[in-house]
């Protein structure tokens, strides 16, 4: 999922253009550092897994995939409140020793309410479509079955990659 990169990418450009990152740049408190840059990466994830699961959902045509989005609807809703009105409490910022040599790094606090719904909402997202694309995938032939089973294997190689990096 490229969404979690904008807040990145925002540093990045500013590094590009400015010489420095962007906390150093704009001269911004803490606060609005940590609300301009995790919230513009982190906030794009809860209806990104809402429209994935209605997609998932879709391709599987479930009878009560009313109920199984308004679940999604409810945690990313949760998920927004926290990282909107707690970004101190969600994210731990790391900023680099020379400003304007690396990125900022900000990562989910382990243990906010946050990290758990993002984990439940990241989790779930690739279990989920990751067994929907093999059942399809198991279910049809020829071209769109090795599609169906490509795309299975990338969510299930996807989410170990991403979970270990997160960790270590």
């Amino acid at each position: 999922m490229i969404i979690p990169l904008l807040g990145l990418c925002t540093d990045f450009y500013s590094v590009i253009s400015t010489g420095t990152n962007s906390y150093y740049d704009l001269d911004m408190t803490l606060k609005d550092f940590l609300f301009s840059s995790n919230i513009i990466a982190w906030m794009w994830s809860a209806p990104a897994v809402i429209l994935a699961m209605y997609v998932g959902a879709e391709i599987l045509k479930l009878n009560k995939k009313k109920y199984l989005i308004s679940i999604y609807i409810v945690l990313g809703v949760i998920y927004e409140f926290f990282i909107f009105l707690d970004p101190q409490g969600s994210f731990t910022v790391v900023f680099p020793s020379t400003p304007g040599e690396n990125l900022i790094d900000g990562y989910f606090r382990f243990g906010s309410p946050a990290f758990f719904l993002e984990l439940i909402l990241m989790g779930s997202f690739f279990f989920f479509l990751g067994f929907t694309f093999l059942f399809k995938g198991i279910q049809s032939t020829g071209v769109l079955r090795k599609k169906f089973l490509l795309f299975s294997n990338g969510r299930f190689y996807n989410r170990r990659i991403q979970y270990t990096r997160s960790f270590l």
